[in-house]
């Protein structure tokens, strides 16, 4: 197994996480000659993480309000099976987004509810404006058409979005990218499922750029952004940020594809006074009247795998409880590729719904992904005023027998203390357990000893050299095979004790390094543009920063250190990036701690909001990296806030007493042109 053990040498430089890069952007559109007024009804839609959507009109009733459509997971990250009706909304949307038009003079108009939203089968919502759709085209924002039908198989299509993730703020625009879409799929990512998403292949699909509209040749929406596989791994497939379809044979995650989710038929879902009605004839979407389920996995599992951790048992059934206000009910499971829920074939003969009725089939014992399919009515048989087949109740459970297959790799600070990170990859390495002693004194074969790795380990440098062994576990809490690796001094610029490195760093940036110092080394970066002398800088013994000059990215390049007692060459890769926000001390959702966000579900920071004094505004601190940058910026919520102090690792930020937005907001810290991911942080 190839592994790999990173010393970070440079914390101050962001890792390009799993390897994975970003998708080039779409054309930015300019409107000073009215030339793109057609897509003026593109909208920033910030109510949640920040997003992209689409203003439609479907009456010409005088007070008829203005909707935009966008994603439900630009809501909140919802239940597998959840469907939300007329929420109070908070929020904006923001129109003309142009490449020529100043942020200034942009349109704000606030969100006054979230009419609909779901990610049941379709990842979609439906939020209503504080303004009238005349109101809107009186100032010139054009509603876009609702397409009658989807797309078919090498149709052209177009996507028009506001993509933010890796973009400055001044070039966070209206961006269209061209292209052809792709077959009709069932897609599957975590514990969501998409019925009838297309897949396209068009670029600049980023963080921000959930809810664009998918245009069909005629320009009308035939479909709306929802998911990427760009950037994340393919071992990380049917995982979050990472969807894979339904194929005859199971399931295929194919690189650099995107997928719409489908509109069609919603025109229907409007009164004719232009409001909108969930229980409108031929209206298309779920209801939300359903059976609710609960106690099935989440997480994959074995069944073969007897016994395992107390805190985690492992399943060997369904074991899922049917709850809700029905008499009967009616269930199949089976493999996600022969199990549809919208087809009535292989459901068993309705059931009476008792308080301890449970679903409890057995799980094969051998790999697949399973489906339940569950529905409910109050008449001993299937009739027309049951749940319907297409609004299924649903559940999937993956069956894993196989260990990891991605090779482990950790993170090795080497300063007072080592401080020793792991690297997770979403269901496939999901845990640690190790141990560690002197060389030769533990024996990583033998599995007495080992401990579940909890956030981090803080290993004194008066004790080296340490022997670690460490073992990968995945979701369903297989065992990979046991990584060793030994920790010795690094003492950068003594041969006797060299240490093998692979880092990151990025042009045009300041990085800190960490080692054994006693001169000040001359530094050069050698690619294959040339030889380049690096400025240095003196911290003290243990520390020197270098400046890295603006040449363009390389895959490989050479880091030489040398002063009088000799000379040290190591390689690094010169790559673009990013600054990134973390937590050290574990709080929070996201990512474990110490571990960069990557792009999806912004990093709830602090779990209480932050009270702003009238006087004095708000002042935190967050932990992050690449942030050394002397024109670094943070804004919350697209406004600039202040830097008040800063560490290789810690920014202290100041919230300005005058600042006018209050409840939860996306901070972002940008360097240059690149952009940190985003950070929930709630202002009250």
């Amino acid at each position: 197994m190839s592994s790999t053990l990173k010393f970070l040498c440079l914390p101050a430089a962001a890792l390009i996480l799993n390897g994975q890069s970003l998708p080039p952007l779409g054309e930015p559109l300019h409107n000073a000659g009215g030339q793109s007024g057609g897509l003026s009804g593109v909208a920033s839609v910030r109510f949640g993480p920040s997003c992209s959507g689409a203003f439609i009109a479907p009456s010409a009733a005088a007070d008829a309000p203005a909707y935009v459509l966008s994603n439900g997971h630009c809501v909140d990250l919802l239940g597998t099976n959840e469907v939300i009706l007329d929420r109070p909304g908070r929020g904006e949307a923001v129109f003309l987004a142009f490449a020529d038009i100043p942020a200034g003079q942009r349109l704000r108009v606030p969100i006054r509810r979230v009419a609909y939203a779901t990610q049941k089968g379709r990842d979609l919502s439906v939020f209503e404006l504080g303004s009238t759709a005349r109101e809107l085209i009186s100032r010139g924002i054009q509603p876009l058409r609702l397409a009658a039908a989807q797309p078919g198989p090498g149709d052209a299509v177009q996507v028009a979005g506001i993509p933010v993730t890796g973009v400055p703020e001044a070039d966070r625009v209206i961006r269209l990218s061209r292209c052809a879409a792709g077959e009709t799929v069932q897609l599957l990512e975590d514990r969501w499922h998409t019925d009838d998403a297309v897949r396209n292949n068009c670029i600049g699909i980023r963080g921000g750029s959930s809810g664009s509209p998918l245009l069909d040749a005629g320009g009308e929406i035939a479909g709306l952004i929802f998911t990427t596989t760009w950037g994340a791994p393919a071992l990380a497939a049917c995982a979050a940020n990472r969807p894979c379809e339904v194929a005859s044979t199971g399931t295929i995650s194919p690189d650099e594809t995107s997928y719409s989710t489908p509109v069609a038929g919603l025109a229907a879902c409007f009164a004719p006074d232009g409001r909108f009605d969930i229980l409108a004839p031929d209206c298309p979407l779920d209801p939300g009247r359903q059976l609710a389920i609960s106690g099935y996995p989440l997480s994959p599992v074995n069944p073969n795998r007897p016994g395992g951790n107390p805190a985690r048992p492992t399943p060997s059934s369904w074991n899922t409880k049917p709850q809700g206000a029905f008499r009967f009910f009616s269930y199949k499971t089976g493999p996600v590729e022969s199990t549809s829920c919208r087809s009535p074939e292989g459901y068993a003969q309705p059931r009476p719904l008792q308080p301890d009725t449970l679903i409890d089939d057995p799980f094969p014992t051998s790999d697949s992904r399973l489906r339940l399919c569950v529905v409910a009515g109050d008449s001993a048989s299937i009739d027309t005023s049951w749940q319907p087949f297409r609004f299924a109740t649903q559940a999937r459970v993956a069956i894993d027998t196989i260990p990891p297959r991605a090779n482990p790799s950790a993170n090795v600070n080497p300063g007072d203390a080592y401080i020793v990170l792991f690297d997770y990859l979403a269901d496939e390495i999901a845990f640690y357990e190790y141990k560690l002693g002197p060389p030769g004194a533990i024996d990583c074969s033998d599995p007495a000893g080992y401990r579940p790795f909890v956030q981090r380990l803080f290993l004194s440098r008066d004790r080296e050299p340490y022997a670690i062994c460490a073992v990968p576990i995945d979701a369903a809490q297989n065992r990979g095979k046991p990584w060793a690796f030994t920790l010795n001094q690094i003492g950068f610029l003594n041969p006797a004790s060299r240490a093998s490195t692979f880092e990151t760093l990025h042009p045009a940036s300041t990085v800190a390094m960490t080692g054994d110092f006693p001169l000040l080394p001359a530094a050069s970066l050698s690619t294959a543009e040339g030889t380049f002398a690096l400025d240095t800088v003196r911290r003290d013994s243990n520390e020197i920063w270098l400046t890295l000059p603006a040449i363009n990215p390389a895959t490989l390049a050479q880091l030489r250190l040398e002063d009088s007692n000799g000379a040290l060459s190591f390689p690094v890769r010169v790559a673009p990036g990013a600054p990134g926000i973390h937590t050290l001390d574990g709080s929070g959702q996201g990512a474990p701690a110490g571990f960069l966000i990557q792009p999806g579900a912004p990093l709830r920071l602090l779990s209480s909001p932050v009270p702003l004094d009238r006087a004095a505004g708000a002042t935190f601190d967050i932990y992050a990296t690449s942030i050394l940058d002397p024109l670094l910026k943070a804004t919350l919520g697209g406004l600039p806030i202040d830097i008040v102090h800063r560490t290789p690792n810690l920014l202290r930020l100041r919230v300005p007493p005058e600042f006018p937005l209050r409840g939860p907001m996306d901070l972002v810290l940008h360097a240059g042109a690149l952009a940190s991911n985003a950070a929930r942080i709630s202002i009250q």
